[in-house]
This record gives C-alpha cells, sequence and structure tokens, in this order.
C-alpha cells in the first residue's frame, strides 16, 4: 500500500513547552491508525501536524514525498479530509447545506444533479439524511457530529474525482455519539480503507480502548507529546505500557479473538469465586 502522509522526526511547540516532539508515522492507504492517550498527551497536535494545519518546529511532513508546505492548497483539500472535534456554525445553514460544503474546495465541476446525489449519499451512509432540512443549529451534540462525518464523505467523494490516493483524519469522531452510531462511523470509516479501488488511509484519535482495539489496524500511543509505541493491536496492548501510560491499572483478556480491557479491580470482582 502507498503511503499517504509521513512524519519525520517531526514536533511542535508553544512556547518552551512540546506538545509533540519527535513523532515518526506514517498513514498508509487501506491503514486505519488509532491514537490513544490521555489528555494533554498530544494527540490533538498531532492530527493538526499530519493535516498541515500547524507546521512543525522540527522534523517535516510529507505528503507522497513532498513536504506539505509546498503541495498546492486544492491538492491537499483533494488529499486529506479532517473532521475536527467540534465545528459550530454561527449562522442559520440547514443540514444539507452544511454537508455540501464539502464540495466547496473539490467539486465545482459536478454539476446540480451530480452534487444534490453526493449529498444525499453523504447523508444516508451518516444516517441523517431524513433530518437533510433541519436547522443545524436545533440539532443535539451527537447530531451535529454526524453531520461533519457526513460533510467530511461528501468531500472525500467529490475530491476522489481528482485524488486518488486520500486521507481521511477524525479527532474523537464518537465523542457525542450513542453506542450504535459511534458503531456506525467506525464501520464507515473501516469500510473506507478496504475499498478495493482507491482505499483511503484513516487516522482517528479515541478514548475507548475497547474500540480502538477492534478496530485499529494500526496503534499509535501517544504520552507526553511523544509516542510511546506504536504498531499491530496485538503487539501494542500491554498491561505494563497501559499503566504507565494512563496511570490505571488495567487487565486485557480476549473474548471471541478481540482484546477486552478493562480496570483491574473491577475484572477481578467480576471473576467467579
Amino acid at each position: 500500500m502507498s503511503i499517504v502522509l509521513r512524519a519525520e522526526r517531526a514536533g511542535y511547540r508553544s512556547g518552551r513547552r512540546w506538545l509533540v516532539e519527535e513523532a515518526e508515522l506514517v498513514l498508509e492507504a487501506g491503514t486505519l491508525t488509532v491514537v490513544i492517550g490521555p489528555n494533554g498527551a498530544g494527540k490533538s497536535t498531532l492530527l493538526r501536524l499530519m493535516s498541515g494545519e500547524l507546521a512543525p518546529n522540527q522534523g517535516v511532513v510529507t505528503s507522497l514525498g513532498q513536504p506539505l508546505a509546498r503541495v498546492p492548497a486544492w491538492q491537499m483539500a483533494a488529499r486529506r479530509v479532517v473532521m475536527a472535534q467540534s465545528g459550530r456554525l454561527a449562522f442559520p445553514f440547514r443540514v444539507h447545506e452544511v454537508v455540501a460544503f464539502g464540495i466547496l474546495a473539490v467539486g465545482r465541476r459536478l454539476d446540480r444533479t451530480e452534487r444534490d446525489s453526493l449529498v444525499e449519499r453523504s447523508l444516508q451512509a451518516a444516517d441523517m439524511l431524513a433530518l437533510a432540512e433541519r436547522d443545524f443549529q436545533t440539532l443535539s451534540g451527537g447530531e451535529q457530529q454526524r453531520v461533519h462525518f457526513a460533510r467530511a464523505l461528501c468531500q472525500l467523494e467529490a475530491a476522489g474525482r481528482v485524488e486518488n490516493r486520500q486521507v481521511l483524519m477524525l479527532d474523537e469522531p464518537i465523542a457525542s455519539l450513542d453506542l450504535e452510531h459511534q458503531f456506525a462511523l467506525l464501520d464507515a470509516a473501516k469500510a473506507l480503507t478496504r475499498r478495493k479501488a482507491n482505499p483511503v488511509a484513516v487516522m482517528a484519535i479515541l478514548h475507548d480502548l475497547n474500540l480502538a482495539a477492534c478496530y485499529a489496524d494500526h496503534l499509535v500511543v501517544l504520552s507526553h507529546g511523544r509516542i510511546a509505541a506504536q504498531g499491530p493491536v496485538p503487539e501494542i496492548l500491554d498491561e505494563a505500557l497501559l499503566a504507565d501510560v494512563f496511570g490505571v491499572r488495567l487487565s486485557i483478556t480476549r473474548q471471541h479473538g478481540l482484546p477486552v480491557i478493562l480496570p483491574q479491580a473491577r475484572f477481578r470482582s467480576a471473576m467467579p469465586a
């Protein structure tokens, strides 16, 4: 699979403090990379470095071998799609109008019929088609999150007409979602990496360790701005590492071939006598 984005000893400093330091990371087409770590570990900063929103004070981030600063803005908009933690709107846009924002930078050559069809498919994928005419500001936090996911899908598909190497970056995408839609969103993200034609590279920041273990192809553990470990889930998930990074004693068991992570005290109390 091709590497869409690569960080080489990349770091970002705010004042005297390094928020991310000497990060080495590749985002490959066909791979779902999940980043975990405690609050303040530098997860969002790492994503913003990888997306080009922040310029590194150290090292370099490249896209297909070219430093991000040298990639034209239109090309980055086609190659990289970001769903941030929150996206508040000050004006009363309808849901389908918010989703259509995903077309503005990359889909201007599409005719009206194609645009409307793309918006509808994206809304359907995010389970928001029934609320397409609603005022975005009247939605719940979880519903707004799903609209932003639909917008990201819309941009990704529109941009796919001109760029076949793409990465989708999700910063805590399931934080406001109920269980059904948490699974639905992560299933949709995973499906993008499994496409036969032009599979997407996906980077997602998650706090739920069990969902991270369930969905990740490549797991990245961040601690104090540094990558403490990364690799396939079975090689990375280790009780000692998680205790050191999160400050919590955890037990890792397996059910149906997947790791299950529980606090040790609760795990032990649930064991039969």
